[in-house]
């Protein structure tokens, strides 16, 4: 590719993620495994959990996600899918 190329298809995104992914490399394992797990569930519509009651779990145990968060990444709305 030439340079004309390159600067004519301009610089491309940078490569984001959503405040989920960023807390979730701070928690531990086991814990992130269950989030995702329940995040999956909602994802899927099961009706077994909900964003609300995941982010007031969590807010309680000092880990702040909001509800919204929580949804945009379980429905892949979020800038993680973004690309």
């Amino acid at each position: 590719m030439s340079i004309l190329d390159k600067l004519n298809q301009g610089p491309k995104p940078p490569a984001r993620l959503c405040k989920y992914v960023v807390v979730r490399a701070t928690i531990e394992q086991a814990l992130a495994e269950k989030i995702d797990e329940i995040l999956g569930k909602i994802a899927e519509g099961t009706g077994e959990y909900n964003t609300n009651w995941l982010s007031k779990t969590l807010r309680n145990e000092g880990i702040f996600l909001n509800h919204q968060t929580l949804l945009r990444h379980a429905r892949k709305e979020c800038c993680c899918y973004a690309n």
